[in-house]
């Protein structure tokens, strides 16, 4: 008797196990890529923080003659701080010298000479703006300056979520006051 009962309660286990296992199985992996897209922000929050300390460190090349080089030193620092071109980044030094890295390729644009000029730039992240070139105080009566816009975006590709949920794409934009 004390047998065919506990094959019973075997039996009952097993199906509300297969019945409830999918269901585990889905949160673990959607803990998964919800953790995964955590820890690649945070990379990319990171690898921005580095390259931005770097810029201001090197603040006096925001110039013509050195902002080009400043933007390509930055989008490599970024680009690269986890591995060798871990990421995708664009770098622009006071709305002139630009530099990306893409897949590895660096290419550089702009206008170096706008590395003289100081703005009062207004928003942040995708909706910034550098406005005009001025040396007048700026509406929130702060000085103009230079500045250096660094973003970042790594691909992401999910285990069990769905793209529309997670995207493809995880970005971050990190602005710096130079001067």
């Amino acid at each position: 008797m004390l047998t065919r009962l506990l094959n019973d309660s075997s039996a009952t286990s097993a199906v509300e196990f297969s019945l409830i296992a999918p269901i585990l199985i889905g949160l673990l992996g959607a803990s998964v890529d919800i953790g995964t897209e955590i820890r690649i922000k945070y990379k990319l929050t990171s690898s921005l923080a580095n390259a931005a300390d770097y810029a201001l460190i090197h603040a006096t090349q925001a110039s013509s003659q050195g902002a080009a080089a400043l933007a390509a030193t930055t989008a490599a620092l970024a680009a690269s701080s986890y591995a060798a071109n871990w990421a995708d980044t664009r770098v622009e030094v006071n709305n002139g010298a630009t530099a990306t890295v893409t897949g590895g390729v660096a290419a550089a644009s702009g206008t170096a000479s706008n590395a003289e000029s100081t703005y009062c730039p207004t928003g942040s992240g995708a909706t910034f703006a550098w406005g005009s070139a001025t040396t007048s105080t700026c509406s929130n009566s702060a000085a103009p300056g230079k500045y250096i816009v660094i973003t970042a975006s790594k691909s992401f590709t999910p285990l069990i979520l769905p793209t529309s949920l997670t995207g493809t794409q995880i970005g971050t934009t990190m602005v710096a006051q130079l001067q």
